[in-house]
Protein backbone atom coordinates (compact mmCIF):
# COMPACT_ATOMS: atom_id res chain seq x y z
CA UNK A 1 0.00 0.00 0.00
CA UNK A 2 0.97 3.66 0.00
CA UNK A 3 3.48 4.90 2.54
CA UNK A 4 1.74 5.88 5.77
CA UNK A 5 -1.51 4.13 4.84
CA UNK A 6 -2.13 2.66 8.29
CA UNK A 7 -5.66 1.72 9.39
CA UNK A 8 -5.69 4.69 11.75
CA UNK A 9 -4.68 7.13 8.98
CA UNK A 10 -7.27 5.71 6.61
CA UNK A 11 -10.02 5.98 9.24
CA UNK A 12 -8.97 9.50 10.22
CA UNK A 13 -8.87 10.65 6.61
CA UNK A 14 -12.31 9.17 6.02
CA UNK A 15 -13.72 11.08 9.00
CA UNK A 16 -12.13 14.32 7.79
CA UNK A 17 -13.48 13.83 4.27
CA UNK A 18 -16.93 12.95 5.59
CA UNK A 19 -17.22 15.97 7.90
CA UNK A 20 -15.93 18.31 5.18
CA UNK A 21 -19.23 17.86 3.34
CA UNK A 22 -21.12 19.37 6.29
CA UNK A 23 -18.92 22.46 6.42
CA UNK A 24 -21.24 25.51 6.33
CA UNK A 25 -18.77 27.32 4.06
CA UNK A 26 -19.04 24.52 1.48
CA UNK A 27 -22.81 24.26 1.80
CA UNK A 28 -23.84 27.92 1.84
CA UNK A 29 -20.95 30.16 0.76
CA UNK A 30 -18.23 28.81 -1.53
CA UNK A 31 -19.41 25.42 -2.83
CA UNK A 32 -17.03 23.06 -4.64
CA UNK A 33 -13.65 24.68 -5.31
CA UNK A 34 -13.64 23.18 -8.82
CA UNK A 35 -15.42 25.86 -10.88
CA UNK A 36 -17.17 23.49 -13.27
CA UNK A 37 -18.95 21.84 -10.32
CA UNK A 38 -20.90 24.93 -9.32
CA UNK A 39 -21.50 28.64 -9.65
CA UNK A 40 -18.47 30.76 -8.67
CA UNK A 41 -19.26 32.79 -5.58
CA UNK A 42 -22.20 30.62 -4.51
CA UNK A 43 -22.59 27.67 -2.16
CA UNK A 44 -24.14 24.29 -2.87
CA UNK A 45 -27.33 25.58 -1.25
CA UNK A 46 -28.84 29.04 -0.94
CA UNK A 47 -27.77 31.09 2.07
CA UNK A 48 -31.37 31.20 3.31
CA UNK A 49 -31.23 27.40 3.60
CA UNK A 50 -28.98 27.86 6.62
CA UNK A 51 -32.19 28.87 8.42
CA UNK A 52 -34.76 26.80 6.53
CA UNK A 53 -32.98 23.42 6.73
CA UNK A 54 -32.83 23.14 10.53
CA UNK A 55 -36.39 24.48 10.80
CA UNK A 56 -37.60 21.93 8.26
CA UNK A 57 -35.67 19.09 9.91
CA UNK A 58 -37.14 19.81 13.35
CA UNK A 59 -40.63 20.27 11.89
CA UNK A 60 -40.62 16.88 10.14
CA UNK A 61 -39.97 15.16 13.49
CA UNK A 62 -42.23 17.38 15.62
CA UNK A 63 -45.17 16.79 13.28
CA UNK A 64 -44.19 13.13 12.75
CA UNK A 65 -44.20 13.52 8.99
CA UNK A 66 -43.74 10.40 6.81
CA UNK A 67 -40.15 9.41 6.03
CA UNK A 68 -38.70 11.91 8.54
CA UNK A 69 -36.18 9.34 9.79
CA UNK A 70 -35.44 8.10 6.28
CA UNK A 71 -34.61 11.62 5.11
CA UNK A 72 -32.21 12.14 8.01
CA UNK A 73 -30.53 8.78 7.37
CA UNK A 74 -30.23 9.58 3.66
CA UNK A 75 -28.65 12.95 4.42
CA UNK A 76 -26.11 11.45 6.81
CA UNK A 77 -25.23 8.57 4.44
CA UNK A 78 -25.01 10.67 1.27
CA UNK A 79 -21.35 11.83 1.69
CA UNK A 80 -20.00 8.33 2.45
CA UNK A 81 -19.20 7.59 -1.19
CA UNK A 82 -17.37 10.90 -1.57
CA UNK A 83 -15.50 10.43 1.71
CA UNK A 84 -13.74 7.25 0.54
CA UNK A 85 -12.15 9.09 -2.40
CA UNK A 86 -9.02 11.20 -2.20
CA UNK A 87 -9.43 14.03 -4.71
CA UNK A 88 -11.64 17.11 -4.68
CA UNK A 89 -12.91 16.97 -1.10
CA UNK A 90 -15.56 18.17 -0.44
CA UNK A 91 -16.97 17.04 -3.78
CA UNK A 92 -20.28 18.41 -5.08
CA UNK A 93 -21.09 15.62 -7.56
CA UNK A 94 -20.17 12.64 -5.40
CA UNK A 95 -22.25 14.01 -2.52
CA UNK A 96 -25.18 14.96 -4.76
CA UNK A 97 -27.71 12.70 -2.92
CA UNK A 98 -27.55 15.21 -0.05
CA UNK A 99 -29.71 17.54 -2.13
CA UNK A 100 -32.85 15.35 -1.86
CA UNK A 101 -33.42 15.63 1.91
CA UNK A 102 -32.05 19.18 1.84
CA UNK A 103 -34.69 20.19 -0.71
CA UNK A 104 -37.46 18.60 1.38
CA UNK A 105 -36.31 20.29 4.60
CA UNK A 106 -35.91 23.59 2.80
CA UNK A 107 -39.48 23.43 1.49
CA UNK A 108 -40.94 22.38 4.85
CA UNK A 109 -38.89 25.08 6.57
CA UNK A 110 -40.11 27.73 4.13
CA UNK A 111 -43.76 26.85 4.70
CA UNK A 112 -43.25 26.70 8.49
CA UNK A 113 -41.52 30.08 8.65
CA UNK A 114 -44.11 31.65 6.32
CA UNK A 115 -46.99 30.40 8.46
CA UNK A 116 -45.28 31.74 11.57
CA UNK A 117 -44.72 35.14 9.94
CA UNK A 118 -48.36 35.35 8.88
CA UNK A 119 -49.75 34.36 12.29
CA UNK A 120 -47.40 36.56 14.34
CA UNK A 121 -46.98 39.59 12.08
CA UNK A 122 -49.34 39.95 9.12
CA UNK A 123 -52.39 38.61 10.96
CA UNK A 124 -51.64 40.38 14.26
CA UNK A 125 -54.52 42.85 14.05
CA UNK A 126 -57.16 40.20 13.45
CA UNK A 127 -55.79 38.25 16.41
CA UNK A 128 -56.31 41.12 18.87
CA UNK A 129 -58.46 40.99 21.95
CA UNK A 130 -61.54 42.10 20.01
CA UNK A 131 -61.15 39.24 17.53
CA UNK A 132 -61.43 36.52 20.17
CA UNK A 133 -64.75 34.80 19.50
CA UNK A 134 -66.26 31.43 18.74
CA UNK A 135 -64.71 31.44 15.24
CA UNK A 136 -61.19 31.45 16.66
CA UNK A 137 -60.52 27.93 15.42
CA UNK A 138 -61.60 28.85 11.91
CA UNK A 139 -59.39 31.93 11.97
CA UNK A 140 -56.38 29.80 12.95
CA UNK A 141 -57.00 27.48 10.04
CA UNK A 142 -57.43 30.43 7.71
CA UNK A 143 -54.15 31.92 8.95
CA UNK A 144 -52.36 28.62 8.34
CA UNK A 145 -53.70 28.47 4.79
CA UNK A 146 -52.69 32.04 4.07
CA UNK A 147 -49.28 31.38 5.58
CA UNK A 148 -48.83 28.45 3.21
CA UNK A 149 -49.84 30.65 0.28
CA UNK A 150 -47.32 33.24 1.46
CA UNK A 151 -44.64 30.56 1.53
CA UNK A 152 -45.32 29.59 -2.08
CA UNK A 153 -45.27 33.27 -3.08
CA UNK A 154 -41.88 33.72 -1.42
CA UNK A 155 -40.57 30.55 -3.09
CA UNK A 156 -41.60 31.59 -6.60
CA UNK A 157 -40.26 35.13 -6.05
CA UNK A 158 -36.93 33.77 -4.87
CA UNK A 159 -36.74 31.43 -7.88
CA UNK A 160 -37.43 34.32 -10.25
CA UNK A 161 -34.70 36.42 -8.63
CA UNK A 162 -32.11 33.65 -8.32
CA UNK A 163 -30.64 34.00 -11.83
CA UNK A 164 -30.03 37.77 -11.70
CA UNK A 165 -28.70 37.44 -8.13
CA UNK A 166 -26.24 34.73 -9.23
CA UNK A 167 -25.21 36.90 -12.18
CA UNK A 168 -24.50 39.82 -9.86
CA UNK A 169 -22.56 37.55 -7.53
CA UNK A 170 -20.42 36.26 -10.39
CA UNK A 171 -19.79 39.79 -11.62
CA UNK A 172 -18.45 40.98 -8.28
CA UNK A 173 -16.55 37.81 -7.28
CA UNK A 174 -15.09 36.37 -10.50
CA UNK A 175 -11.45 37.21 -11.23
CA UNK A 176 -11.59 38.81 -14.69
CA UNK A 177 -7.84 38.45 -15.18
CA UNK A 178 -8.01 34.68 -15.56
CA UNK A 179 -8.64 32.75 -18.73
CA UNK A 180 -12.33 32.13 -18.23
CA UNK A 181 -12.79 29.26 -20.68
CA UNK A 182 -9.86 27.28 -19.32
CA UNK A 183 -10.29 28.04 -15.64
CA UNK A 184 -13.90 26.96 -15.76
CA UNK A 185 -12.97 23.73 -17.48
CA UNK A 186 -10.05 22.32 -15.51
CA UNK A 187 -8.13 22.52 -12.27
CA UNK A 188 -5.31 25.05 -12.15
CA UNK A 189 -2.32 22.69 -11.70
CA UNK A 190 -3.01 20.62 -14.78
CA UNK A 191 -4.30 23.55 -16.82
CA UNK A 192 -1.00 25.45 -16.73
CA UNK A 193 1.06 22.40 -17.71
CA UNK A 194 -1.06 21.50 -20.74
CA UNK A 195 -1.19 25.13 -21.84
CA UNK A 196 2.62 25.25 -21.85
CA UNK A 197 2.85 21.92 -23.67
CA UNK A 198 0.76 22.98 -26.65
CA UNK A 199 2.32 26.42 -26.68
CA UNK A 200 5.89 25.10 -26.99
CA UNK A 201 5.45 21.76 -28.76
CA UNK A 202 6.12 21.48 -32.50
CA UNK A 203 3.62 19.57 -34.63
CA UNK A 204 6.00 16.66 -35.30
CA UNK A 205 7.10 16.16 -31.68
CA UNK A 206 5.72 13.16 -29.82
CA UNK A 207 3.95 13.56 -26.49
CA UNK A 208 3.62 10.98 -23.72
CA UNK A 209 0.94 11.69 -21.10
CA UNK A 210 0.72 9.94 -17.74
CA UNK A 211 -2.69 8.26 -17.75
CA UNK A 212 -3.03 8.82 -13.99
CA UNK A 213 -3.58 12.55 -14.53
CA UNK A 214 -7.28 13.21 -13.83
CA UNK A 215 -9.22 13.89 -17.05
CA UNK A 216 -6.02 13.71 -19.12
CA UNK A 217 -7.77 13.08 -22.49
CA UNK A 218 -10.00 16.10 -21.94
CA UNK A 219 -7.01 18.30 -21.17
CA UNK A 220 -5.47 17.21 -24.45
CA UNK A 221 -8.68 17.81 -26.39
CA UNK A 222 -9.29 21.21 -24.83
CA UNK A 223 -5.82 22.75 -24.79
CA UNK A 224 -4.72 21.08 -28.03
CA UNK A 225 -7.80 22.49 -29.79
CA UNK A 226 -8.46 19.04 -31.24
CA UNK A 227 -11.72 18.11 -33.00
CA UNK A 228 -13.50 15.92 -30.49
CA UNK A 229 -15.57 13.84 -32.93
CA UNK A 230 -12.58 13.07 -35.15
CA UNK A 231 -10.45 12.18 -32.16
CA UNK A 232 -13.11 9.86 -30.80
CA UNK A 233 -13.37 7.97 -34.08
CA UNK A 234 -9.68 7.69 -34.94
CA UNK A 235 -8.13 7.48 -31.48
CA UNK A 236 -6.00 10.04 -29.70
CA UNK A 237 -2.71 8.72 -31.09
CA UNK A 238 -3.87 8.85 -34.71
CA UNK A 239 -5.11 12.40 -34.41
CA UNK A 240 -2.52 14.19 -32.34
CA UNK A 241 0.51 11.97 -31.81
CA UNK A 242 -0.43 11.69 -28.13
CA UNK A 243 0.53 8.50 -26.31
CA UNK A 244 -0.95 7.74 -22.89
CA UNK A 245 1.22 5.55 -20.69
CA UNK A 246 0.81 3.67 -17.42
CA UNK A 247 3.78 4.65 -15.20
CA UNK A 248 3.69 1.30 -13.39
CA UNK A 249 4.19 -0.60 -16.64
CA UNK A 250 6.25 1.99 -18.49
CA UNK A 251 8.33 4.18 -16.17
CA UNK A 252 9.29 7.66 -17.32
CA UNK A 253 12.99 6.78 -17.35
CA UNK A 254 12.33 4.04 -19.91
CA UNK A 255 10.52 6.51 -22.17
CA UNK A 256 13.40 8.97 -21.88
CA UNK A 257 15.90 6.25 -22.78
CA UNK A 258 14.05 5.09 -25.90
CA UNK A 259 12.40 8.28 -27.20
CA UNK A 260 14.17 10.64 -29.64
CA UNK A 261 15.15 14.20 -28.78
CA UNK A 262 12.25 16.62 -28.77
CA UNK A 263 9.89 14.22 -27.04
CA UNK A 264 7.56 15.72 -24.45
CA UNK A 265 6.35 13.92 -21.32
CA UNK A 266 3.54 15.07 -19.05
CA UNK A 267 4.16 13.19 -15.81
CA UNK A 268 2.12 13.07 -12.60
CA UNK A 269 4.10 13.68 -9.42
CA UNK A 270 2.62 13.18 -5.94
CA UNK A 271 2.65 16.27 -3.75
CA UNK A 272 4.89 16.17 -0.70
CA UNK A 273 3.75 16.75 2.86
CA UNK A 274 5.58 20.09 2.91
CA UNK A 275 3.68 21.25 -0.18
CA UNK A 276 0.25 20.28 1.08
CA UNK A 277 0.71 20.27 4.88
CA UNK A 278 -1.40 17.16 4.80
CA UNK A 279 -0.89 13.40 4.67
CA UNK A 280 -0.41 10.66 2.11
CA UNK A 281 -3.87 10.86 0.51
CA UNK A 282 -3.36 14.24 -1.14
CA UNK A 283 -3.36 14.27 -4.97
CA UNK A 284 -0.44 14.93 -7.25
CA UNK A 285 0.33 17.54 -9.86
CA UNK A 286 1.26 17.45 -13.51
CA UNK A 287 4.89 18.07 -14.51
CA UNK A 288 6.15 18.87 -18.00
CA UNK A 289 9.40 17.19 -19.18
CA UNK A 290 11.20 17.55 -22.53
CA UNK A 291 14.03 15.34 -23.77
CA UNK A 292 16.74 17.48 -25.39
Amino acid sequence: GAEGATPFNVAWQFIRNYLAHFNPVFLFLSGDELPRHGIPGAGQLAIVDALLLPVGLVTTFRKKMPLAGVLLAAFLCAPVGAAITRVGIPHALRSLPMVVPAAVWGGVGLITVSQWIYRRVLDARSRGAGAANNAEGGKANEGTGKGTALGFAIMFTAAALSSPMNALGNYFTFDKGRDESASLAFAEREREVFEQLFLKRAADEAVYVNSYIPYAPYHVLFHGRLPGRETASQGMEATAGIIFFDPQRTPVRRILEAAPAGTWIVDYVPLTKDETQADWLDPGRAKLIRKN
